[in-house]
């Protein structure tokens, strides 16, 4: 090279001592834990510094292009078996090494079912539960007792409704045959699916702390709903290998204290979720609605705090991808 004090061209070529390679694997585990940043930047520490040092003349170094150069895989082979090598048939079936996701159950090929398992009888005895006790504190007029069965056929209507969309919801008891849908009308009086709506809770009122309170709940109306639901996802679904988080937008423009407004996304007002699903499927393994900034500080990022609380509903061996939202090198020592 031009100004360069040497007269003879340098290479750096890894160790021939085998017992160097075989071991090279568990000196690094063990040591893994005891380098730091600053002991990687040390050139005492660097790994160029165990390899050996060669030096070539011209004849040396025709001969090494003819090598590099060459169209026979077996002028490049490696002579020790268990050297390097272009064998690549590992590398067929690495997908055995991770866990794919899988259904847990048989529920028949009915989506009834399947929903039935999240949505399940501790849920529905809850709601119907503490929608008969907002009734009674409201002192609601003409309230009769909500039933586990009247409850599923409310949920039901609600289902048909979000498939089957009209201007309002007076018109799926409409007497006109072009707007009235006889599976919803047939199932419920208009009357009594208003009077479900209007008493419908799934926690006691009466259990809210005061805002002032350091444990006060933002989402107290839903929080039994919430906590049920990300519990019974894990026992209907187990996901593969890969798993994801990132946040997600609930579309909403009324008002409400939970509501964010972020310019960037596509929906730019609304309810913020903190989801874990499975990268692979898309599948929402949990989910942590946004309530707003914590009162209690803490040192670490709220991303690393989301991660962490997902990564305990996690499996060993679980590979976990974050944008640069969530990375901080605090959440990759934990």
């Amino acid at each position: 090279m031009p100004g360069s004090p040497c007269n003879k061209d340098e290479s750096f070529a890894l160790p021939d001592n085998e017992s160097d390679s075989e071991n090279e694997g568990d000196e690094g585990d063990d040591q893994s834990d005891e380098i730091n940043g600053e002991e990687l930047l040390d050139p005492a520490t660097d790994l160029r510094n165990e390899c050996d040092y060669i030096e070539y003349n011209d004849e040396s170094s025709d001969e090494f292009d003819d090598i590099v150069n060459s169209d026979d895989e077996e002028d490049i082979q490696c002579s020790d078996e268990e050297g390097w090598s272009h064998n690549t048939d590992v590398l067929d079936n690495i997908n055995a090494l991770f866990k794919r996701p899988a259904v847990i159950g048989d529920f028949e090929s009915e989506e009834s079912a399947y929903f039935g398992k999240i949505f399940d009888d501790n849920v529905i005895s809850n709601i119907v539960q503490q929608t008969n006790i907002y009734a009674e504190q409201m002192n609601s007029k003409n309230w009769t007792e909500l039933s586990a069965d009247e409850l599923k056929a409310y949920i039901g209507i609600h289902v048909i409704m979000s498939i089957h969309r009209l201007p309002t919801v007076r018109a799926y008891w409409s007497s006109d045959p072009l707007l009235r849908v006889d599976t919803v009308a047939n199932t419920m009086t208009e009357n009594r699916f208003e009077k479900i709506t209007q008493n419908l809770h799934v926690n006691n009122n009466e259990d809210l702390l005061p805002k002032t309170h350091v444990n006060y709940d933002k989402l107290h109306k839903l929080r039994p709903l919430l906590d049920q639901l990300n519990n019974n996802i894990g026992k209907v679904y187990d996901p593969s290998s890969f798993v994801t988080v990132d946040e997600s937008m609930i579309k909403f423009k009324g008002r409400c204290v939970l509501k964010q407004y972020m310019p960037m996304k596509p929906i730019k007002r609304g309810y913020k979720v903190w989801c874990l699903a499975d990268a692979v499927t898309g599948f929402i393994l949990a989910f942590i609605v946004y309530t707003g900034k914590e009162k209690i500080i803490t040192e670490s990022t709220l991303g690393e705090r989301v991660v962490m609380t997902f990564a305990q509903k996690l499996s060993p061996g679980s590979i976990v991808l974050v944008d640069n939202f969530f990375t901080s090198c605090s959440l990759l020592n934990n």
